[in-house]
């Protein structure tokens, strides 16, 4: 379904029925990166997944984007669905989304899990970045979809599942360039390092053992900032763990949330 927020439309998806879990996606990913994820949990809950702006089916306006422009997004989202209260699922970018958005909207929100997890792109990686963009501008995605591949799908993930690494580098070259671009420099700008002892909700830190994007060490960093938090590792799993082991992680949340 199409749904109008904060001036664009945004593509959404709801599943199942019972207590809200939101879906957050991370930069250069889509709500259909969420399948394996949110078949399993629309048997226990109502799944609401949706592209941010700029990426999938949404609509993709000039940028650049900022967490604030994406925390409203979601605000209307949850708006136009009638959702009052949601325990939230984010992955990277989508994580620090969701966390903005439980300090900026802390009634809304009931828990936090939170994948791939890091408070802002660390400051050595900035420059790396901007060349990623330079390439990108100039050649598209083409550019960079070999890279992010190697970089977001453990060895494991690669070697013994190519079908779904190629799906992969599939979806990374249907990115609309600019869309991309401007996601990656709002990801750049944001810093939620500040904030963190704000996290007003129990927060579920959703490591995966072979990450080098976002590597586990992240994750404890943060819970020892956030007052109700806790980590779970998840085995020979990269930086798309949803992706990559949507059961294990699907079964954490459920977990996580069954315990609340």
């Amino acid at each position: 379904m199409r749904i109008t927020t904060n001036g664009i439309e945004v593509e959404c998806r709801v599943e199942g029925r019972g207590r809200t879990v939101v879906l957050v996606h991370g930069l250069g990913s889509t709500l259909n990166t969420w399948e394996g994820v949110a078949r399993s949990l629309s048997s226990s809950y109502q799944v609401v997944r949706f592209d941010l702006r700029g990426s999938g089916r949404s609509d993709v306006p000039e940028g650049p984007y900022s967490i604030e422009t994406w925390v409203d997004d979601v605000d209307g989202v949850l708006d136009e669905l009638e959702v009052e209260t949601a325990h939230f699922v984010g992955h990277s970018l989508g994580s620090i989304i969701s966390t903005k958005y439980a300090i900026e909207h802390p009634d809304r929100v009931a828990s936090l899990s939170l994948a791939a997890a890091g408070p802002g792109m660390p400051e050595e990686k900035v420059e790396e970045t901007k060349e990623i963009v330079d390439a990108i501008e100039a050649d598209g995605m083409e550019a960079h979809a070999d890279t992010e591949v190697e970089e977001s799908l453990s060895t494991h993930t690669r070697e013994t599942r190519p079908e779904l690494a190629g799906l992969y580098r599939d979806l990374i070259l249907q990115n609309d360039p600019d869309g991309y671009v401007a996601s990656m420099r709002g990801l750049m700008n944001a810093n939620l390092r500040g904030e963190l002892e704000d996290v007003p909700v129990p927060t579920l830190l959703l490591a995966a053992e072979n990450d080098v994007v976002t590597p586990p060490v992240a994750s404890f960093i943060m819970a020892d900032r956030i007052p109700d938090a806790q980590v779970t590792v998840l085995q020979r799993a990269g930086h798309m763990a949803h992706l990559e082991a949507p059961e294990e992680l699907s079964r954490s949340v459920h977990d996580f949330i069954a315990n609340l």
